[in-house]
């Protein structure tokens, strides 16, 4: 009783340092956009605090999937992996803004982007077939992927249209968001047929994430300060998927005590 009673306390106190080393960041964050007239010249803040926020979800994913059950082990790494290959494109993408003063878009940094959202779709997708009927969650997936189609490609017609725009151009913009979307449903999903609300986060911080990505196409200058406004909700977006691995830790914690 003691033990589970020690984990529990662990857990609760690991989790509001994560919540206020998080919302310290964020506050930091919105205050350098307010204070500081020129939120274009931003780009080193608003690399860092990404690659902060995804550094922090990777090794805590990372801590979760060394801890995990055997059964659960393959898609806890798929996870943690995902988002090790997250921080390697974002890395490269700062590298792109902040040395080369260009937009990733349409590099070799997308592809890399690519096989971190295979890998989280991967992992929902197995989560899913343990959690549903693979007849029901086969339906559901294409159902909600034709949706999302629909709505991505209605708000992004002009940029998928455009005749000035690479044919790569036109496939990577709306295709960033697509993912994202899927994602979320994925995760809302999951949350939903196996019960575990814990997901609903990864849920919310996909579609936080979507809807920059979606927004982002119509400002891919880096001089446009709504370019500099949107690392703020992938800010957002990120660090819940860090407190999305944080919660998966407490069931880890007490079952361990």
């Amino acid at each position: 009783m003691f033990s589970i009673v020690s984990s529990e306390l662990h857990y609760d106190s690991a989790m509001k340092w994560s919540i206020a080393f998080l919302a310290v960041l964020l506050l930091l964050h919105i205050g350098l956009y307010v204070f500081i007239g020129e939120p274009s010249s931003l780009a080193l803040a608003g690399n860092i605090f990404q690659g902060m926020a995804l550094l922090f979800a990777a090794i805590l994913f990372t801590r979760v999937a060394r801890h995990s059950k055997k059964e659960e082990m393959v898609i806890k790494n798929l996870l943690a992996l995902a988002f090790w290959v997250f921080l390697m494109s974002h890395a490269m993408l700062s590298y792109s803004e902040l040395l080369l003063k260009q937009p990733a878009t349409g590099t070799v940094t997308d592809a890399i982007w690519l096989i971190g959202y295979g890998l989280i779709i991967r992992a929902l997708y197995l989560l899913l077939k343990i959690s549903a009927p693979i007849a029901e969650a086969r339906k559901q997936l294409l159902a909600q992927t034709l949706i999302i189609l629909l709505v991505v490609c209605s708000a992004l017609w002009n940029i998928i249209s455009d005749p000035d725009a690479t044919v790569l151009i036109r496939i990577i913009n709306p295709l960033f968001p697509i993912l994202d979307f899927m994602i979320a449903g994925l995760a809302f999903q999951v949350a939903r047929e196996s019960h575990d609300s814990r997901w609903f986060i990864g849920a919310s911080a996909s579609t936080i994430i979507g809807i920059a990505d979606l927004v982002y196409p119509y400002f891919d200058s880096l001089t446009s300060p709504v370019f500099r406004y949107l690392d703020v909700p992938l800010f957002v977006g990120y660090s819940l998927w860090a407190l999305q691995a944080a919660a998966f830790e407490k069931k880890q914690t007490i079952a361990a005590g």
